[in-house]
């Protein structure tokens, strides 16, 4: 069988054959002179020169004046974590380093990629296996595949950093028992790779995933229906098979979901004013519009800032493209009588852009969310992430946030960040349950994998992980019968709930 893995195919492709006919697209600019600005050269104190540690992440840095070596650790092993200068180079490492007034630890954004940031305290060396036990890796001389010894390092990360085996009842140490004498001395990379997939599958979190590129190989697994499984199950029935498997019917099921993306996308526009302005940004994943009833439509693609602003060198070019844009759209709908914002077909990206987002929102700092990571047996210590308004204008009519099962990651922390604003309703699905950040690791032989770690906490003090993010009214989402209908009750269900506040 073919693996069929993503929540979404070829989105883009399709995306904006929903409203054709009579509703004129407008590609609304962003300022395409912004300045190659470079970020500051890195100043590096001897106080942050040393080793930092960061147990609730099994990562440990070695900071030098003229660069660093990221280590990644379990109770047993230590292999070095080689990141690609692009993803977390030395400037941006030490410009988002902040050090605590004794100097014995520091908050770290990562150059941006953690938000609010993590801790890391001081320690004298590096531990004992990092220096006499450092295991070597693919592509460095010497280097032997172990499976056995990546088996054993996969599964002690999962031990202790992995913080939901009690969302669906899994006993960790069974599954070790369980696989373990599967794994020997020859067993091969696609062998052991598909060890792995069965050993992280009873866990249903579509945080967690492994990939192999020496062998074209990747796996994850949801706890949730979403609207790939939903078509799926659809082809299946009307082809009567049960299962992929041929790379001609897979193509032939891209084909189907496309066209019953399509559809739910041409249903939602027809819920817009026709002959009126649809506008979108250069990369179509911001998209508005008014209905009739001059409510306005946020359609939300991505909350991936590299994805929804392409210009712009460094983050901080994107950021400030991102309000520029922000601001163009909220302007547009000020003077409507409420809003949607649908956020059902967001797969995630960074929680600062929900951030951003939200502070156009708010006429008040409001308390969002808190999150800690797991740490052992208890948890690090919890942060509170406080959002406060953008200071120019801000929308603080009713609003209703559309969600489904496919609203995802950073997508669900914009929908629990939506829950602590007074004059909003969620609408819908719960989301899709994976609030976690994702905590990457690798194994000697290549292969990357993911693990939840953190835990996300509402401004009520409720947890939402594996359960995603609740409703306040419920209505389906995808269905056979509402494409068929040319209904989408999730925004006839908002609108009624706008017009109820006029």
């Amino acid at each position: 069988m073919i693996n069929i893995k993503g929540k979404t195919f070829a989105f883009d492709a399709i995306k904006w054959s929903l409203l054709a006919g009579s509703i004129t697209l407008i590609s609304a600019c962003n300022d395409s002179d912004s300045k190659n600005k470079k970020p500051p050269a890195p100043h590096v104190e001897k106080t942050e020169i040393g080793i930092w540690n960061a147990p609730a992440y099994g990562w440990l840095f070695d900071i030098q004046s003229n660069g660093y070596k990221f280590y990644q650790t379990t109770t047993q092993y230590c292999h070095e974590f080689k990141l690609d200068e692009s993803v977390l180079s030395f400037d941006s490492l030490i410009n988002s380093i902040e050090l605590s007034d004794d100097k014995d630890s520091l908050m770290s954004t990562l150059g941006g990629i953690k938000t609010p940031g993590f801790e890391m305290t001081r320690e004298l060396s590096l531990p004992k296996n990092c220096i006499d036990n450092l295991l070597k890796q693919q592509g460095e001389d010497g280097y032997v595949f172990n499976p056995e010894q990546d088996f054993e390092i996969f599964w002690q990360n999962f031990k202790d950093y992995y913080a939901f085996f009690h969302l669906e009842n899994v006993n960790w140490n069974e599954i070790y028992q369980k696989f373990v004498t599967q794994v020997t001395a020859t067993t091969s990379q696609e062998e052991l790779f598909k060890i792995f997939a069965q050993m992280i599958a009873p866990l249903k979190d579509f945080h967690v995933e492994i990939e192999n590129e020496a062998i074209d190989a990747e796996f994850g697994v949801s706890r949730k229906l979403e609207m790939h499984d939903i078509a799926l199950a659809e082809y299946l029935d009307i082809n009567d098979l049960e299962e992929i498997d041929t790379q001609a019917q897979l193509f032939d099921f891209f084909d189907y979901y496309e066209q019953q993306v399509s559809i739910e996308m041409e249903i939602i526009g027809s819920y817009l004013v026709q002959d009126a302005d649809v506008k979108l940004n250069e990369t179509e994943t911001l998209i508005w519009s008014k209905t009739d009833d001059n409510f306005g439509y946020l359609y939300i693609e991505s909350m991936e800032l590299a994805e929804i602003i392409e210009q712009g060198d460094t983050q901080a070019d994107k950021l400030a493209l991102l309000e520029l844009q922000l601001t163009e759209i909220f302007t547009d709908l000020k003077e409507t009588q409420g809003l949607m914002i649908d956020v059902r077909f967001n797969g995630g990206g960074d929680d600062f852009v929900s951030q951003k987002i939200i502070s156009y929102l708010i006429e008040n700092k409001i308390h969002a969310y808190s999150k800690q990571a797991r740490l052992g047996d208890a948890r690090t210590e919890l942060q509170k992430v406080e959002i406060l308004p953008q200071g120019t204008f801000s929308y603080i009519k009713p609003i209703t946030l559309l969600t489904s099962a496919d609203t995802s990651s950073a997508a669900e922390i914009f929908s629990i960040a939506m829950r602590a604003i007074d004059n909003s309703v969620l609408i819908g699905q719960s989301t899709g349950g994976g609030l976690s950040d994702t905590l990457p690791k690798s194994l000697p032989h290549g292969l990357e994998y993911s693990i939840s770690n953190e835990i996300y906490i509402s401004h009520d003090g409720l947890e939402f992980e594996g359960m995603g993010v609740p409703v306040s009214i419920e209505k389906p989402f995808f269905t056979k019968e509402q494409r068929t209908q040319e209904k989408d009750l999730i925004i006839e269900a908002a609108i009624e709930w706008l017009q109820s506040q006029s």
